[in-house]
């Protein structure tokens, strides 16, 4: 109920009289769907505050609330309110204060309703109140206060008044001031008479409205008549809201209040004592029907307390004019000062005057909506909440009917007396099983004022009754159940449609809109449906999922498995695609059995948010469109959303998908599309062989606002998994084709440009691959590891379990029957033709033919997949000789060493001892490496040097990687233990002064050669080991000579499923603009194979979950940004324009502090 603390006749915002007040709530929007965007492009709840005194007023300290126990929840900035001016504050829980910028509460108002106060400075004056709570809004509904309904009509002037009238025979007759209130005009004289005032033929149309006859005294007279209706007005305890002037006069007039103009019709300019119409009247018959009404709200002014003067100037088309009436009334609209309402508008006004509307009845604060389901013969008992808006509760009653029967109607009661409670029952007897029962309820106080739930405001977007459905003991099944009701089942699979109802998880959902959905699928004899839900009931197709406005029932006619639907959708969305929902589902029609369906999600804003996309992006469903050079926005295509604005910005990306040569066109597709989102959706398309992509049967979206990317959206996958078109048979070829279809919707031009680019090639090969592994498994991966023989024996349980008889998917066999080879026409389920399959024949053939075929064909070498990626060990290396480690080295003189200096058992107490690198160099090159220089005893006497490097392990056994890591000048052979282990330009037989078979040997002073000798593994002892190094220079004569050894042994640090390395490059933490927004993180694949990094995450000094499809070609460079068009419009490379693969946008930012940056894998 409304308690305002302070009367305030300001808020009647059509009202004519302002009066002084301070700050109220006027307007208020509690589910605001498409009526007021915030600064953020968001549809947040709003409240609209008024100042309609003479007076500015500082809002300053004031307060907004929805807790009745918080009266100080949110408080307003200092904001000085002009007088009669409004300002609207988003209830969006943002909290923003700043009073230069659109204001939001720190908290939502509730749709279904709950308590609101505007409150004083002073912390507990509540100005404007709505306790317990408002009543609950529909989408785009708003309610507040005004005078509502309690303007009261009072008629100053009836049809019948007596009016003092002149007709005038000369000019000096008719006084100057004949329309004014001057008392000292004396019209005495004047002949009078009650309206209506003139003549008409016996027959005439007009002649039931002649009261006074005025024929003898006007007729071939004059064809001006002029008449005073005096009246009184008296305003005491009562405010002027409204003032109309209703005429029925032949053929014009000009009226006046108290001398002044205020209304006319066919009057000539100037107007004289025997002026005639500028042109005969309206019809007879349109007077008579319809009297003129004049809204004289702007002249409320000239009425005075008292006696007052309605003139009329009344004109014929000519002095001897067949007929002619004056007949009026005025009707003040009148309401008590400082008496208001609360109630609905008839449309919302944010800042601007509020529109009318309708004044509250009792609030229901609860009602019976969806009760337990009643079996047949048990009496439902329906309760309703009431509290008072504008007066105590009088009367309510429940309307209830069954099925589609007549309405009827019973008076609830208060039960306990004063409670608010009310309940009322619907007979037991008055329903069979399966019967959907609906009701509905009214409610008036003691003003008169009604209210009614459901509210019904729109026969076509709102829902009339709530309801249930009876139980069925026969209805046995495994899946969700959908209730369908209709009174012309006919009708529903039509492109007319109809209106019906259904009832799903408990839900009744009314008045709803049924029509049959598709093109090619529009002949099927089982239809599939578009079902539209009200603005005033969405539909909750899951417990815990946001209600949609749309849902399709779609048939699954031409699976005769009954799964492809929802497996292909499921695939989609397991592999990341931003894909519809999908689920199967049995329907019941009036009751009775009707099919097995699949429930698939409707494509728009609530559909893209859920599915993690921005829902104010541009969606288009295409229907007839390749992106091509021929194609624009505007041809073959639907637009979804933002349906206001033009096409424009799909036919701006045709044309630069179009546009100059290939590099220029993929620096537009680089810098203009997601490539993850395509990469993954054209790689899902073709682990479910989805061959029904071409010019038509997908999405484009576009991400509006934000990175404002164009990427690729799947629709209609029910050609997939085996099934496919042809111009013979259409749907019904009953073959399995399991080869093939690698490259998806090539038709389409940006997809067949990705993949005739060689690196974005790459990239899908890859993702394909990786999905393949995932879902399509390889040929030999045992039973219970296979996904999708997991889910057809799980939809198969579902839908045809097997401890249910006869099962959903029997009645459906049973009902529909089946079709043949080339045939949509319905075959009995009886029929021997070999082409007749229940649910249990069909998901055989997917395990018998289909997936066998496909796995050998994607696993063979047609289908040409790379290998895995994964399935390498990775290590910890363990240094084992590291460069300076101790060393002996010789010279030899002769071959009295023979290979006794090789093994760990070799004395080599006279060698010379040093440490690692061994070697010489007349330049500076080496000479940091060398830790045993040999120049002079070496140089000029013998290319050859021994060199032995000692060392220690424990637990050889653990290691399972060697690696020798060398730099070297110019040849070298390596031994562990006597065994050799790898070489590098030596002869083919060494001996104690071999040369290098080559003088070009230049070692790389900051890189190591890398030999892996983990086959040599066995060679490692426990306890003392060798190194020894048969080290060779070009020539005896050479200028330099280097051996620096490294050796590391590896142990495993993972199962075998690591991925391959991918390296940082450069990290951007201080762009030059200064705008951290321009920061990047570059990674470079230095791989020779492509990297699937999908789910990769990004962690540390910023957190980024890597999108579904990112493939780093090999050897190729990713850049991540938090900003993608900040990216973009870097002035400096890395830019827009270069063609550069850019993903983002990661949260936080680089600082140049130093931070942890971390890149990890799928697994973590």
């Amino acid at each position: 109920m409304l308690r305002p603390s302070i009367l305030l006749p300001i808020i009647l915002f059509f009202s004519a009289v302002k009066l002084d007040a301070g700050p109220a709530i006027s307007e208020f929007m509690a589910s605001n769907d498409s009526i007021l965007p915030d600064e953020d492009g968001e549809f947040s709840d709003w409240i609209e505050i008024i100042n309609e005194g003479n007076e500015s007023t500082d809002i300053g300290g004031y307060h907004l609330t929805d807790d009745e126990g918080d009266l100080t929840k949110w408080t307003f900035p200092r904001i000085v309110m002009a007088p009669n001016s409004r300002i609207i504050i988003f209830a969006s829980g943002k909290d923003r204060t700043d009073p230069e910028s659109p204001l939001h509460t720190d908290f939502e108002l509730n749709a279904k309703g709950e308590y609101l106060a505007l409150v004083a400075p002073d912390g507990t004056t509540r100005i404007t109140e709505f306790s317990p709570a408002f009543p609950s809004q529909n989408e785009d509904q708003s309610y507040g206060i005004s005078s509502f309904g309690n303007i009261v009509p009072n008629k100053l002037i009836s049809t019948n008044s007596v009016a003092k009238y002149l007709i005038p025979k000369s000019e000096g007759e008719l006084p100057e001031d004949w329309n004014s209130t001057d008392p000292s005009f004396n019209d005495s004289e004047w002949n009078s008479g009650p309206g209506g005032l003139g003549w008409e033929s016996s027959n005439g149309t007009l002649k039931d409205l002649i009261t006074t006859d005025l024929r003898d005294e006007m007729r071939s007279i004059n064809a001006s008549g002029f008449f005073r209706f005096p009246f009184q007005f008296d305003s005491t305890g009562k405010t002027l809201q409204t003032l109309n002037l209703k005429t029925q006069i032949d053929d014009g007039y000009i009226a006046f209040i108290n001398g002044v103009q205020i209304a006319s019709y066919n009057s000539p300019s100037p107007a004289n004592w025997n002026s005639r119409s500028s042109r005969s009247g309206r019809p007879d018959s349109d007077i008579l029907r319809n009297p003129s009404d004049h809204d004289l709200s702007d002249f409320t002014n000239l009425l005075n307390e008292g006696q007052n003067i309605l003139a009329i100037h009344g004109m014929n088309s000519s002095t001897g004019g067949s007929d002619f009436l004056v007949q009026v009334e005025l009707i003040a609209g009148m309401s008590k000062v400082g008496e208001i309402y609360e109630g609905y508008f008839s449309e919302p006004t944010p800042g601007k005057p509020n529109s009318d509307g309708t004044a509250s009845g009792p609030i229901f604060s609860d009602y019976t909506k969806k009760p337990e389901q009643p079996m047949p013969g048990d009496d439902l008992v329906i309760e309703a909440s009431l509290v008072e808006a504008n007066a105590k509760v009088s009367k309510v009653n429940m309307f209830y009917r069954v099925m589609f029967d007549d309405e009827k109607s019973t008076q609830m009661t208060e039960d306990p007396i004063g409670s608010g409670n009310y309940k009322a029952t619907v007979p037991g007897s008055s329903f069979e099983a399966g019967e959907m029962i609906r009701w509905r309820f009214e409610a008036v106080d003691e003003l008169g004022l009604k209210s009614s739930e459901p509210q019904f405001i729109s026969d076509k977007d709102s829902h009339k009754y709530v309801g249930t459905v009876s139980l069925n003991p026969s209805v046995k099944t495994k899946m969700n159940v959908v209730e369908m009701f209709l009174k012309n089942p006919n009708a529903a699979g039509s492109t007319n449609g109809t209106r019906g109802a259904i009832f799903y998880l408990g839900e009744l959902y009314d008045n709803i809109f049924f029509s049959r959905h598709g093109q090619s699928t529009g002949g099927f004899i089982k239809k599939s449906y578009n079902l539209d839900f009200n603005k005033t009931q969405r539909f909750r197709w899951h417990p815990d999922e946001k209600r949609v406005k749309d849902i399709d029932l779609l048939t699954n006619w031409a699976d005769k498995s009954k799964v492809r639907h929802v497996l292909a959708w499921e695939i989609m969305r397991e592999s990341g695609v931003h894909a519809h929902f999908a689920f199967t589902v049995r329907v019941q029609q009036n009751g009775e059995f009707f099919s097995t369906a699949d429930f698939v999600e409707d494509a728009d804003n609530i559909y893209l948010e859920r599915a993690g996309l921005n829902p104010d992006g541009a969606l288009y469903k295409v229907y007839s469109n390749t992106l091509s050079s021929g194609d624009n926005g505007n041809s073959g295509v639907e637009k979804k959303n933002r349906k206001k604005e033009r096409n424009q910005d799909l036919t701006d990306f045709i044309r630069g998908l179009n546009s100059g040569n290939t590099n220029e066109q993929w620096n537009f597709i680089y810098d203009n599309v997601n490539l993850p989102m395509c990469v993954n959706m054209a790689a899902a398309n073709c682990v479910i062989r989805n061959t029904d992509m071409h010019r038509k049967n997908w999405y484009i979206y576009r991400d509006t606002g934000k990175s404002d990317e164009w990427a690729l959206l799947p629709w209609d996958l029910d050609l997939s998994q085996g099934r496919k078109w042809n111009g013979t048979d259409t749907y019904f070829d009953n073959k399995l084709f399991s080869t093939d279809v690698i490259r998806v919707g090539t038709s389409v031009n940006l997809v067949q440009k990705m993949w005739s680019r060689p690196e974005v090639n790459q990239m899908l090969m890859r993702r394909i691959r990786t999905l393949t592994d995932r879902f399509l498994n390889e040929p030999d991966t045992p039973y219970d590891q296979r996904y999708y023989e997991r889910r057809l024996d799980e939809q198969s349980a579902l839908i045809d379990p097997p401890d249910i008889s006869p099962s959903d998917a029997r009645l459906d066999f049973v009902k529909w029957g089946s079709w043949v080879q080339s045939r949509g026409s319905s075959v009995p389920y009886t029929s021997n033709n070999r082409d007749v399959e229940d649910m249990a024949e069909g998901i055989a053939r997917w395990k018998n033919e289909y997936l066998p075929g496909r796995r050998n064909y994607m696993y063979g070498t047609s289908a040409r997949l790379p290998e895995p990626q994964s399935g390498q060990l990775s290590y910890e290396l363990i240094p084992l000789i590291i460069a300076g480690a101790e060393s002996k080295t010789k010279i030899p003189q002769d071959s009295s060493e023979d290979l006794d200096w090789l093994t760990t058992s070799f004395d080599d107490s006279s060698w010379i001892s040093g440490t690692t690198g061994v070697g010489f160099d007349s330049s500076p090159k080496y000479k940091p490496l060398i830790g045993t220089d040999t120049r002079d005893i070496m140089r000029r006497i013998n290319a050859t040097a021994y060199i032995r490097i000692p060392f220690t392990i424990n637990d050889p056994g653990n290691y399972k990687k060697l690696e020798l890591l060398m730099k070297h000048d110019d040849g070298f052979i390596a031994y562990i233990n006597g065994k050799k282990v790898a070489e590098k330009n030596s002869p083919p037989s060494p001996s104690w002064n071999s040369t290098a078979t080559t003088s070009s040997g230049e070692a790389d002073v900051n890189e190591y050669e890398i030999y892996d000798i983990s086959g040599h593994l066995n060679e490692l002892k426990n306890g003392s080991n060798v190194l020894a190094i048969h080290g060779m220079n070009g020539s005896v004569g050479s200028s330099d000579f280097l051996i620096v050894p490294e050796l590391y042994a590896g142990i495993p640090d993972s199962n075998g499923s690591n991925e391959p390395k991918i390296d940082f490059g450069d990290i951007e933490f201080n762009p030059e603009s200064r705008d951290q927004d321009e920061e990047f993180i570059e990674l470079k694949n230095p791989n020779g194979i492509a990297v699937d990094i999908s789910d990769w995450r990004l962690t540390g000094a910023i957190e980024f979950n890597v999108p579904p499809g990112t493939v780093i070609p090999s050897n190729g460079t990713l850049y991540v940004s938090p900003n993608r068009t900040k990216f973009r419009a870097r002035t400096e490379s890395p830019r827009a324009g270069e063609g550069l693969f850019v993903i983002g946008n990661y949260k936080g930012h680089l600082s140049n502090r130093g931070e942890t940056l971390e890149l990890l894998d799928h697994n973590g």
